[in-house]
């Protein structure tokens, strides 16, 4: 069987949630289970209004890295999740380009 790479990640409130994704890649799933808007980026220094994408509630996104790097995208193995209220299992991460 492939390997899915996918892993379910619990959210604290106001505080940025590493994730690692075990591979370098240019394009993760983001699914947001919980009852709060997410925001993710892909860098550690990045805050909820600059470098990182809002993910509302009950919706999910493809999120990508600099779209200036190297073709098409720059990889990355590292996410952070910031939400306003911590939620237990409430966010699913999937590498879906590498």
């Amino acid at each position: 069987m492939a390997w899915l790479g996918i892993q379910t990640v619990s959210t604290t409130g106001d505080t940025p949630v590493q994730v690692e994704l075990g591979v370098r890649c240019q394009q993760t799933l983001v699914k947001n289970f919980g009852e709060n808007d997410i925001w993710v980026g892909v860098e550690s220094d990045a805050t909820k209004t600059e470098g990182m994408a809002r993910i509302p509630a009950g919706t999910a996104q493809v999120v990508g890295g600099n779209v200036n790097g190297p073709w098409p995208y720059e990889a990355f193995d590292t996410l952070y999740i910031i939400s306003d209220a911590s939620e237990t299992d409430s966010v699913e991460v999937q590498p879906v380009q590498y």
